[in-house]
């Protein structure tokens, strides 16, 4: 497989946005979570199926038949499907921890960033490489 992830805030001089250090924390874990985040390596896809991000890893081929054969076998299952859905969500998205308050607070943090050395080297880095990459 080819696709790989990657969180980039650490190499923007940034902090962590759009509910990512909610989101991903409750998904994979504290550990794995902060490695992600924090290190801002790129990660592959095994990698991302081994923390439990994904449910599978596909050649590139098989990608679009194993999600129609998935959908399919949800589409003919039990009527429950979107009962349990909605549940296991609403467990999810209603802990402790909102996620509109962990977006207020990613907000600041990324204002508070923005105006640091780091992001402004981190920036004029990006836009070189981006300038080199068009030639």
């Amino acid at each position: 497989p080819e696709a790989k992830f990657k969180y980039p805030f650490t190499s923007l001089g940034l902090t962590p946005e759009v509910g990512s250090s909610f989101i991903l924390p409750a998904m994979i874990g504290m550990p794995a979570a902060k490695k992600m985040l924090m290190l801002g390596d790129w990660i592959t896809a095994q990698e991302v199926k081994d923390v439990g991000l994904v449910l599978d890893v596909v050649p590139q081929g098989e990608l679009l038949p194993k999600a129609r054969a998935l959908a399919e076998r949800l589409a003919a299952s039990s009527a429950t499907i979107g009962m349990q859905k909605r549940v296991i969500h609403g467990n999810f998205w209603h802990r402790a921890f909102h996620l509109a308050d962990s977006m207020h607070a990613e907000g600041e943090t990324i204002i508070d960033a923005m105006a640091q050395p780091a992001f402004r080297e981190a920036l004029k880095g990006f836009a070189k490489r981006a300038a080199k990459s068009k030639m």
